[in-house]
């Protein structure tokens, strides 16, 4: 016989599981909120420059979106701080470009403000970005003349190093390997145990390996003060199951 008190348990946790978690992602967004108004006052107050960093992305849902970074001066210190994540209803350079504005004005930055303070913006290279005429900068720099533009330098890194790998063969080849390994662990809860229960094993010898060092560091560096010249051997160690079993196993 089913125990129904069991299951109206059950859907009472769950309930209450519902109700914490979109408890606290108000706050959250509260919180954020918050800090986020701080930060544009902070600039229209003490009249700071800035300059915004976006990239452009589509999820595996087919959802269109962009982030946002403000950099600017905080009690002296060039800070970056995350503003917001936008959905978008057209990827166009002008869709782009109109999205940002309206966004930025949204928030307090109003088109007086980014005149005089928006003097830097910074993308990813391609074309909507950072097109030489019809990109989201050049439809930027056309409104504020003392916008300054940039390829993005994590981006630039990111591209160095896919095109290293690309024409090293070996480290081409090292990448295809670490790649069929992910494959194999990924696709398989099986091989996720197991690999977890290796890694925590190694993790346990390498602990231990580094606690014997550290003791027999310590052993020799206190006779050498003490200007002893006895030996400093493996009877100075511990001797207990926690710390010889699992070195000698390993």
């Amino acid at each position: 016989m089913v125990n129904t008190d069991v299951f109206g348990q059950i859907a009472e946790v769950r309930v209450n599981e519902a109700l914490l978690y979109h408890a606290c992602s108000n706050i959250i967004s509260h919180v954020a909120g918050e800090m986020c108004s701080e930060i544009i006052k902070h600039i229209v107050r003490s009249h700071s420059k800035f300059s915004v960093i976006v990239d452009e992305s589509t999820s595996v849902a087919n959802i269109q979106s962009m982030i946002v970074y403000i950099r600017t001066q905080f009690d002296g210190h060039v800070c970056t701080y995350f503003l917001g994540l936008l959905e978008l209803s057209s990827a166009t350079a002008e869709g782009l470009e109109k999205s940002l504005i309206n966004f930025l004005n949204d928030l307090g930055l109003t088109d007086d403000v980014l005149c005089t303070h928006f003097i830097g913006f910074c993308g990813d290279r391609a074309s909507c970005m950072i097109g030489e005429h019809k990109g989201v900068a050049a439809l930027l720099k056309a409104k504020f003349p003392l916008l300054q533009t940039m390829h993005c330098m994590a981006h630039r890194l990111e591209l160095a190093v896919k095109k290293s790998v690309d024409t090293v063969n070996a480290v081409s080849h090292f990448k295809v390997f670490v790649d069929e390994m992910h494959k194999v662990y990924s696709m398989s809860p099986k091989n996720q145990r197991e690999l977890l229960y290796e890694a925590e094993i190694l993790l346990l010898c390498f602990v231990q390996n580094v606690g014997r060092f550290l003791i027999k560091t310590a052993v020799e560096t206190e006779a050498r003060e003490t200007n002893t010249e006895d030996e400093v051997d493996n009877e100075y160690l511990p001797d207990d199951g926690h710390t010889q079993r699992p070195w000698r196993s390993c």
